[in-house]
């Protein structure tokens, strides 16, 4: 039962962490490309729109793959059985 606890946390914490970070990188660099703090903003904000849309579905499967191969090896923190 921990492994199967641990291994949705996992794949909460890489989806959304993969996510966020890509979404983050993509919107930093489109905005810093424009003239002034707002409209870059807007533009940062529709480029890590644009990134989650586009590639949200591939990162959903992979971070759900990583989850569950790492978790039933044991390889993910959390997820190894224990040793007495």
């Amino acid at each position: 039962m921990k492994r199967i606890v641990f291994g949705v946390v996992w794949f909460l914490v890489l989806f959304f962490g993969i996510l966020f970070v890509g979404s983050a990188v993509v919107g930093g660099i489109a905005g810093s490309r424009t003239q002034g703090q707002q409209q870059g903003a807007i533009v940062g904000e529709r480029a890590g729109r644009a990134f989650g849309e586009k590639y949200g579905t591939m990162i959903l499967l992979g971070s759900l793959l990583i989850a569950v191969a790492g978790s039933a090896t044991g390889v993910l923190p959390g997820t190894r059985t224990r040793e007495d």
